[in-house]
């Protein structure tokens, strides 16, 4: 029986920010030139600056005056995209304008949220004709406005020129587009807007900051989270739960578990969510049990753990095949009351499917679901099919869609697992067929391999060709090539032939065809036609493709 070791480590009796590592060279820097450059304030600038906020606000005062009869527009416009009905607002707009009453930057402010929310893009570029026209292209709001509705529509070059020109750019602008070149991965450029934020002496906020942390762990460069950190301590930051569960995620994922385990530890009052973020990056790094003894640790230090606490929990006890702590686990979810929660019975089927092939105690749990979605129908499926019970899991899958839900490239991947496993041919390939014609969805990697593996099974050649012409999956050159693949593995080469080429008349540019094809010959030791096919391929200029199923 395995046993569940505590960890010993030494706990502060209070924190200090600085007693995370960070290396002494970016602590007492006075300038971090790479992210936090300073600009030198002249007496030049200082006048500048103020002369600028004078005729600023001014312009605001003038331009935010109502009239009455622009108030009352105002009105009956917000009226009606509070209640959802953007189109009539934009209508509104349009009578206002027709009665010849001038709108002011409320008015704006409104209707271009009503565009945004519509993503009309369209009547967005007439509005901002309008702004011009009536000279609010100076006001704060109605650019702010503006610059977020681009970004709303997609328009992201218009929103980076409405941007360059705003008045004044508060830390929600910057913000935004940091999140939008993230969204794009452009996180050089998310780091350099970062950097110009700083140098134009807006202060970040704290989501700026876990958007700038984000960008910093998906590019994966240490250095800047090292600089960021230092920036935080510096400025005296408040490392609340949000500011340290995004640093801890960050260290984690960036493979400086000791670096995270020092800010989890060095905190006055652990949280279950801090924890738990640790939990899974130690999970993911391959660490399960220092998962599971930071959850020891966790829950002796007196942190309850949540419903995703236990949920990570079980993924590292199911890694480990540690059954009879997954039992003591169970039973904390049931003093808890734990077990109507999808994930937490989700990864209890998953601890029994992978360490008790239990599929009794599996259909208990999922029966006892008060609430099931698509997430642990799946789960069910999946676990089915790894217990070869290919038909208990059909059923399961026809259930789910009686009981209304719609599967998903998940649910369907689960789905040929299970019929892989069970050497279900016929009912295999029918799902797949009803995932391209009946849900709409396109086959991936993992559903070709599944194919794959499928047709391959038993060497069932004839009978998954008779299948496929039969279906609507003809025209479809991802099919063709996992049925080649399969006619590699058993060295069927009339088939071979066949499929090769019908998948060179689907996708002539492939080079997939001509290389399975030619390792079918060379396997037979037809090494005249293997060395032919090459030679076509060279004059074709088809270049050899890595894929998952070569």
């Amino acid at each position: 029986m395995e046993k569940m070791h505590h960890l010993h480590l030494p706990q502060p009796s209070h924190y200090h920010p600085s007693s995370t590592p960070i290396p002494s060279k970016f602590l007492h820097l006075p300038k971090l030139s790479l992210i936090f450059p300073h600009k030198p304030i002249t007496s030049k600038t200082t006048h500048s600056l103020k002369l600028r906020l004078h005729h600023t606000t001014k312009r605001v005062q003038h331009t935010t005056l109502q009239s009455p009869q622009t108030k009352l527009w105002n009105t009956k416009i917000k009226h009606h995209l509070e209640k959802g009905d953007y189109k009539v607002s934009i209508s509104l707009y349009n009578q206002m304008l027709d009665q010849q009453i001038t709108p002011n930057s409320t008015t704006f402010v409104h209707v271009l949220k009503a565009c945004s929310l519509l993503t009309d893009l369209k009547t967005l570029r007439l509005i901002h004709n309008d702004i011009l026209r009536f000279q609010l292209d100076s006001n704060n709001f109605a650019t702010t406005a503006l610059f977020n509705g681009y970004l709303k529509c997609g328009a992201t070059d218009l929103a980076h020129q409405v941007f360059e020109k705003m008045p004044q750019r508060d830390v929600v602008s910057w913000t935004m587009i940091i999140r939008q070149n993230y969204q794009e991965g452009q996180f050089d450029m998310a780091i350099q807007t970062f950097r110009r934020m700083i140098w134009e002496g807006v202060l970040p906020d704290e989501f700026a900051l876990v958007g700038i942390l984000s960008v910093i762990t998906d590019s994966r460069c240490l250095k800047h989270g090292l600089e960021v950190h230092g920036y935080l301590i510096r400025k005296g930051f408040e490392f609340n739960e949000i500011m340290i569960g995004s640093l801890v995620n960050m260290y984690t994922k960036l493979e400086k578990t000791e670096f995270s385990n020092r800010i989890v530890y060095g905190t006055t009052e652990r949280s279950a969510v801090v924890s738990t973020i640790l939990i899974k990056g130690l999970i993911d790094a391959g660490d399960a049990i220092g998962a599971i003894d930071m959850f020891v640790d966790m829950v002796n230090s007196g942190v309850e753990p949540s419903e995703k606490t236990i949920s990570c929990i079980l993924c590292a006890i199911s890694q480990l095949g540690f059954l009879q702590t997954g039992i003591q686990i169970h039973g904390y979810v049931i003093k808890r009351q734990f077990d109507s929660d999808a994930f937490v019975t989700s990864g209890l089927i998953d601890l029994y499917t992978k360490c008790a092939s239990d599929t009794s105690s599996c259909k208990q749990l999922f029966d006892k679901l008060y609430f099931k979605d698509l997430v642990s129908w799946t789960g069910m499926i999946s676990s089915l099919g790894r217990l070869r019970e290919g038909p208990a899991a059909l059923r399961v899958f026809d259930e789910m869609q009686s009981a209304g839900f719609h599967p998903d490239s998940v649910t369907f991947t689960a789905v040929l697992s299970a019929c892989r496993s069970s050497g279900m041919l016929d009912e295999g390939l029918r799902c797949f067929n009803s995932m391209i014609r009946d849900h709409n969805i396109r086959p991936r990697e993992e559903h070709y391999a599944s194919l794959m593996d499928l047709i391959a099974k038993d060497g069932r050649l004839e009978e998954a060709y008779g299948i496929l012409e039969s279906m609507d999956l003809r025209s479809d050159g991802g099919v063709w090539e996992a049925f080649l693949c399969a006619c590699r593995v058993h060295g069927n080469v009339g088939l071979g032939e066949i499929c090769a080429r019908k998948l060179v008349e689907i996708e002539p540019d492939n080079s997939s065809g001509y290389i399975l094809l030619s390792d079918i010959y060379s396997a037979v030791g037809r090494w005249e036609d293997a060395d032919n096919l090459r030679k076509v391929m060279k004059q074709n200029r088809l270049r050899r493709e890595e894929k998952l199923m070569i």
